[in-house]
């Protein structure tokens, strides 16, 4: 991993170090209010970002599954692309080669109105068979995607395109890096986070939440059998021994190298890790504002 996302990591875990227990002081919603308008106005203004009600972003993926010890584990590459319509309308495309020489699998996961889906979209025959923590329940996967969405829409949007997202001032922040404001969040899905801005700049450098980590049970088919199974995106993970919700872990989806695309300021490079879980690098290649989605675009394939 690149020296400089390392610090980037290290950097997010001060942080959130050093807002534990935080209690946000008198006046906090004044504050958040303030610091929103701030942030919405850093990406590109209240207006434009209004006038954002869909989004399409693709880029490429690296990912490093959890090793022994402080050892990385193994590394698999590919790209993910995700598009957002509407509250409920909602498609996640994650293609990874999970071994060197194989043809990579795309497991997709989407919200399609009030229908909820997730398996493989591409897979060689006779692949693997892939397991992930919802376990075929439909509600808990419905509302692990409604949170993902979520987290993206606050990361990159600051939640504006979604209804039901709320901001509270939960007071500075700082590190050897710099120093930040930090915002609760909460939102649909019970997502729940914390987002960092640059005390300088206002825009987001961090967003820090639970996520269940992800890890891969790969199993092979005989020649010529169906493709894997799946369920969920993101590093595929085996479905819990025991009844119950999956343990939550902490993430850090770290921000930077700002770029504008159609008025609005996006980060091009995005580094996620997931305590016990996998860490992505993400290097963004197109963003496309308010695109035109065909009627049958979110249904399962």
């Amino acid at each position: 991993m690149k020296k400089r996302q390392i610090q980037d990591i290290a950097a997010a875990a001060l942080f959130a170090m050093a807002t534990t227990g935080l209690v946000g002081a008198e006046g906090t919603d004044a504050k958040a209010a303030a610091l929103l308008s701030r942030l919405r106005q850093t990406l590109g203004g209240e207006a434009k970002l209004a006038s954002v009600t869909g989004l399409t972003f693709e880029a490429d993926m690296r990912r490093v599954l959890p090793g022994e010890g402080s050892e990385p584990g193994p590394e698999m590459s590919g790209d993910i692309k995700f598009d957002i319509a509407d509250a409920s309308h909602y498609l996640y495309v994650d293609s990874f080669s999970p071994m060197p020489g194989m043809p990579p699998i795309s497991i997709g996961s989407a919200l399609d109105g009030e229908a909820q889906w997730s398996g493989p979209i591409s897979a060689p025959m006779g692949g693997i068979t892939i397991r992930a923590e919802s376990g075929g329940d439909p509600a808990r996967l419905r509302t692990r995607l409604e949170k993902d969405m979520t987290r993206l829409s606050v990361a990159l949007l600051a939640g504006s395109n979604l209804k039901g997202v709320e901001f509270t001032y939960a007071g500075p922040a700082e590190s050897p890096e710099g120093k930040a404001e930090v915002l609760e969040v909460k939102g649909p899905g019970d997502f729940k986070g914390r987002l960092f801005l640059d005390e300088k700049t206002a825009r987001p450098m961090m967003l820090v939440y639970q996520e269940v980590p992800r890890r891969m049970a790969m199993r092979r088919g005989a020649p010529g059998g169906p493709p894997p199974a799946a369920d969920g995106h993101g590093a595929p993970t085996a479905a819990p021994s025991s009844p119950g919700a999956p343990e939550l872990k902490e993430a850090h989806m770290f921000l930077s190298d700002y770029k504008t695309e159609g008025g609005v300021s996006f980060p091009r490079a995005v580094t996620i890790k997931v305590q016990d879980g996998p860490t992505e690098e993400w290097t963004v290649q197109k963003i496309k504002l308010n695109p035109a989605f065909g009627a049958d675009h979110f249904k399962k394939r």
